[in-house]
């Protein structure tokens, strides 16, 4: 199933609030993102160094 990136969001900042963790911010999801990024920018930057996560695993790591 595929999912839109707000969708992907969405399911995230849920997973962490179950889970019982405050946000400190908001965290990005998007199919052009890379797991090893912060989460914390909507679309990669220049340099493709930061960006949005690719995953839930990966938001919901980013999360912790």
């Amino acid at each position: 199933m595929r999912c839109s990136g707000i969708r992907l969001l969405f399911l995230a900042v849920t997973l962490a609030l179950a889970a019982g963790r405050s946000l400190a911010g908001t965290y990005y999801v998007a199919p052009d993102g890379n797991d090893a990024w912060s989460g914390h920018l909507a679309r990669p930057n220049a340099e493709k160094t930061d960006g949005p996560v690719a995953s839930l695993a990966g938001a919901r790591d980013a999360v912790r």
